[in-house]
């Protein structure tokens, strides 16, 4: 009966965090303390300092801590800005994507690895199945290995955002740290293409080519 409880536990939490993945439950967390570091009537009533003035045991005291503060419209507004956010994101991958592939053009970058892969591989269908099996392990580390740069960025979005809710109240440094975090967005998503570039589309390419599958720019 134990281990069928810890097995059903096991898959209720892997359920969750593949539907709301952590680092949104991040998010949320950030946006959560965002509310209620702007809802101080202090006379430095900032987000940085705010923030930096929670203990770590307020914020899980759910009895008497910080999400005691919170009203119900205030919590589900966060869950809100959580979407929004990735939506942001979204928005903007896709145009630093474009961007960075504007003098690009990939499918006639494929389209020669591919040709060469097919050249080299062996005439053996079996053979080509069980080496292209070990290609979609490393494949999809390195599918692994961008997501997380665009969790990352995510993140430094919304934190973004939270600062930008004070804007009218600006001082130098908020200026500062918000022109930092564009500036780190837009590293992290120029450093995901480079690695997506030299690391995923030769796997993807060869994988593709071994099964005898087509491979276009803008497959999954």
């Amino acid at each position: 009966m134990d281990e069928i409880t810890k097995t059903l536990q096991e898959k209720y939490i892997n359920d969750i965090t593949s539907k709301f993945p952590i680092y949104k439950i991040f998010i949320f967390l950030l946006f959560i303390l965002s509310t209620y570091s702007y809802s101080l009537n202090t006379n430095d009533n900032r987000l940085l300092v705010g923030i930096s003035k929670i203990k770590i045991n307020y914020i899980f005291d759910f009895d008497s801590g910080l999400f005691s503060e919170i009203s119900v419209m205030d919590f589900f507004a966060c869950i809100a800005f959580v979407f929004i956010n990735n939506y942001i994101y979204l928005k903007i991958k896709g145009y630093l994507f474009k961007i960075f592939t504007k003098k690009l053009d990939f499918n006639s970058i494929v389209k020669e690895k591919y040709e060469r892969i097919n050249i080299i591989k062996s005439e053996d269908n079996s053979l080509n199945f069980f080496i292209s099996k070990d290609i979609s392990v490393e494949l999809s580390g390195h599918r692994e290995k961008i997501k997380s740069f665009h969790m990352i960025s995510e993140i430094l979005l919304s934190f973004a955002i939270c600062l930008l809710w004070g804007i009218h109240d600006f001082i130098i440094i908020e200026y500062i740290v918000l022109l930092i975090l564009i500036m780190l967005i837009m590293c992290a998503n120029f450093i995901s293409f480079k690695y997506y570039l030299s690391k995923f589309i030769p796997y993807y390419v060869t994988e593709r080519a071994l099964l005898g599958a087509v491979a276009n720019f803008g497959d999954d």
